[in-house]
């Protein structure tokens, strides 16, 4: 094993949605699985992470947004996504270094 970052496999991605508050949901063939926009953040925060090292908060927000994560009012009356999202970005970068990160805003 190398001490490279690496990109993770579904499983590990599902582990650490669940991890983070995410449910499966039925899905329209009618099974209960994550939303296919899960696994589209989890790539592109891995892609980011690869090519330009640890997001902001606020590109953290946009990567999760594109993916297809929505903005809501929060309770303090700002619009963001769900904290539980950044949280999983978080888990998802730790994951890909194998180590905790320590954040910065």
């Amino acid at each position: 094993m190398n001490n490279f970052p690496q990109r993770l496999t579904a499983e590990q991605v599902q582990s650490i949605a669940y991890s983070h508050g995410l449910e499966p949901k039925l899905q329209p063939g009618g099974e209960m699985a994550l939303h296919p926009y899960v696994y589209s953040f989890a790539d592109a925060l891995t892609t980011h992470y690869l090519e330009h090292g640890l997001p902001t908060k606020a590109q953290l927000q946009g990567i999760a947004v594109t993916s297809g994560f929505k903005i809501k009012p929060q309770e303090d009356g700002s619009q963001d996504i769900n904290g539980y999202v950044y949280g999983f970005g978080w888990g998802l970068l730790e994951a890909i270094e194998q180590f905790p990160l320590e954040l910065s805003v």
